[in-house]
């Protein structure tokens, strides 16, 4: 798996299918499976609920990766606000800290 070329692929695929909701994209790949972890960011989430954000990111990434082998190693998907993807880093932050 060319690590780079996955993930770059998976991120132009985000950022041209889903132009009209001007997002950011943040994808980290798992050290241990080699699963990507895909977060799109965009205010334009906020009128929608969880489950429809994740039905229009989930339509633009299948319509142009199912037939691709990186498809299923996207194994979790975030659509967030930029607010709740602060939020989040935040938390992972502060939990990180707390094992320490």
């Amino acid at each position: 798996m060319d690590r780079d070329g996955d993930i770059a692929r998976v991120k132009k695929v985000i950022l041209d299918g889903l132009k009209r909701f001007k997002p950011a994209v943040q994808i980290e790949q798992s050290p241990t499976s080699g699963s990507l972890h895909v977060w799109v960011i965009s205010d334009a989430f906020e009128k929608y609920s969880d489950f429809k954000r994740m039905d229009i990111v989930g339509q633009v990434l299948e319509k142009a990766l199912a037939n691709d082998p990186v498809y299923p190693n996207i194994t979790r998907l975030f659509p967030l606000t930029k607010e709740e993807f602060v939020e989040d880093e935040i938390h992972k932050i502060f939990h990180r800290n707390k094992q320490i």
